[in-house]
């Protein structure tokens, strides 16, 4: 039998457990408080949990657990579904099984790809943090909610292409800083794309070129919505766009051809 067919059921102590942090999307406060303040206990559910070094990791239910703390039910027991000292592949597995009837958000799907040992997933992860970033679903700095322009950076028409992404982050990186402004998804996509497209470009003068977009990222996006109001398509090709004539712009020599969609 498959490690993660086999889990018994045991009641555990409410303070006992921790959120398992390595999949588990971030701790939704005001879904925690809605269900301890309509809390039914027909409709609580199994919750999933972990066992593994005298610690007991949420694998499933981190925001029914946190509604019980929000009633002050620390010292409570409640019936979980346990697995025994299972490993990070196999407990993202239970993680992406457990939620296949439930929308997941992008970031939590994308860690336990990571998990499982997805591919893409695992090289997407890789050069984002060498590019110092983090995936992930907060607002801080150096994080990157985007996981769907990373993943179509990585494979631009379905082929294979760490390079494209890892320059993507890096002239972003250089140009605007790891702010959330400038790790929007519309952007990393378009500046892919122009990357993607163009193979004789100087780094050196896009980084600089794109630094000196007036209003920064934001003015950049701004632009591109209307460009794409005029021409159709979508955001990040308007991006690409707009990014050819950024570069071009000054240059007597070596300029681009104007980006046509394709």
């Amino acid at each position: 039998m498959n490690a993660v067919d086999e889990h018994i059921l045991m009641w555990l102590a409410v303070s006992d457990l921790t959120p398992w942090a390595k999949c588990q999307r971030r701790l939704d406060t005001k879904r925690a408080q809605k269900i301890a303040d309509d809390f039914d206990s027909d409709k609580f559910g199994i919750p999933v949990v972990m066992h593994r070094d005298a610690a007991w990791l949420i694998i499933d239910g981190q925001h029914r657990i946190a509604a019980l703390h929000l009633l002050g039910w620390d010292d409570q027991r409640v019936q979980c579904q346990v697995y025994e000292n299972i490993s990070d592949e196999e407990a993202a597995k239970v993680f992406s099984g457990r939620n296949e009837s439930v929308r997941i958000q992008p970031v939590p799907r994308f860690r336990a790809a990571v998990v499982m040992g997805d591919h893409d997933a695992v090289e997407i992860d890789r050069i984002v943090q060498a590019a110092g970033l983090a995936v992930s679903d907060s607002w801080a700095h150096a994080a990157v909610r985007a996981v769907g322009a990373l993943h179509k950076v990585y494979r631009p028409n379905g082929t294979e292409r760490p390079e494209i992404l890892r320059q993507t982050l890096r002239v972003i990186r250089d140009a605007w800083g790891v702010g959330q402004d400038a790790m929007q998804g519309a952007l990393i996509a378009g500046i892919g794309l122009f990357l993607a497209r163009y193979e004789d470009v100087d780094m050196v003068v896009l980084r600089r070129k794109l630094a000196a977009t007036p209003g920064g990222p934001h003015g950049l996006i701004a632009n591109a919505r209307t460009v794409q109001k005029m021409n159709g398509g979508s955001i990040p090709t308007a991006v690409a766009i707009l990014t050819v004539a950024e570069y071009n712009k000054g240059r007597r020599t070596k300029q681009l051809p104007p980006y046509v969609q394709s």
